[in-house]
């Protein structure tokens, strides 16, 4: 499931990263269109075409211009054929406009035709060459709109569980704090508090006011310290957000293991294992919150699992 959804999430990176390359691109396009340029491809992604499309001609598999020339080669008419061909090439990381007389490759290409890039006035190669720009601005610009009309969801910079032996523990800061500011920066939410603690020079002290449940207001200080391998997808003070409250994978072995293991191995948690009852209060899976706390009462002292 982990290696599924680093999969999915490589693949989402890649559409978003070709589409934004490929609105890009749709600005030159249609810009060129308009100014009367000969557009020869206009293609999303880099390398041999998979697939392309032609006015008149279809679609196929591979470029279509290659086929086009084995016809005219055999004598066959094909001014009935779309002058741009729409492909979509193997490699989905950009794009590009091919247009007559302009050649990124060949800053020296030049045609003779009228409908040539180069034979533009400098008005027209500027509509061109801004166009793709405009279209960033306006798909920003929607973009921007649509996300505060449909809204979104921040995560409050509520601590949701303290990590063992970690600065914030030693700090002071418990299950339920909101952390109000963190080296005198006020934090509007975790995204930014964790990105200040990973930031945070380690072993300099910082100040941090944290805002307890009952409204009171602790000044703390917390030592950040460098996130250790078996720490890596922890924050550098060593907190967690209030909504993921449940524990990571059973997989995550090495970021669960005892830290001190008991000389003959009766007390100690092994990877996999399943608290059922802390104190003799029952608990879920998911109640990893509920063993945070009750870690954090117990002040050092032993816990009954």
């Amino acid at each position: 499931m982990e290696i599924l959804y680093q999969v999915l999430t490589i693949a989402l990176l890649i559409f978003g990263f070709g589409f934004v390359i490929f609105w890009h691109e749709l600005g030159h396009f249609l810009a060129a269109k308009w100014v009367g340029v000969k557009v020869e491809q206009f293609a999303v992604g880099f390398g041999q075409a998979v697939v392309s499309y032609r006015k008149g001609f279809g679609w196929c598999l591979g470029a279509s211009w290659k086929k086009i020339e084995k016809l005219k080669q055999a004598g066959r008419d094909v001014s009935g054929y779309g002058e741009t061909e729409y492909r979509l090439n193997w490699m989905p990381l950009g794009g590009y406009v091919k247009m007559l007389g302009q050649d990124d490759m060949d800053p020296t290409a030049r045609s003779d035709d009228e409908r040539a890039y180069n034979r533009q006035s400098i008005r027209n190669r500027m509509i061109i060459v801004c166009a793709g720009v405009v279209m960033n601005i306006i798909l920003a610009f929607a973009l921007f709109c649509g996300l505060f009309i449909v809204g979104f969801r921040i995560t409050p910079p509520v601590v949701g569980s303290v990590l063992i032996n970690s600065p914030a523990e030693k700090a002071g800061i418990q299950v339920g704090d909101r952390v109000l500011y963190y080296n005198g920066e006020f934090q509007h939410d975790y995204t930014k508090l964790s990105m200040n603690a990973a930031l945070s020079y380690a072993g300099e002290p910082v100040e941090v006011v944290v805002e307890r449940p009952d409204g009171s207001r602790r000044p703390l200080k917390v030592v950040p310290e460098t996130p250790t391998r078996e720490r890596r997808a922890l924050p550098a003070i060593g907190v967690t957000p209030a909504p993921l409250l449940a524990g990571p994978p059973l997989q995550s072995e090495k970021a669960w293991r005892a830290a001190h293991p008991s000389p003959d191995r009766s007390t100690q948690l092994l990877p996999g294992d399943t608290v059922l009852r802390v104190n003799d209060k029952p608990v879920s899976e998911t109640d990893y919150h509920v063993l945070s706390q009750a870690l954090q009462e117990a002040g050092g002292r032993p816990v009954a699992l």
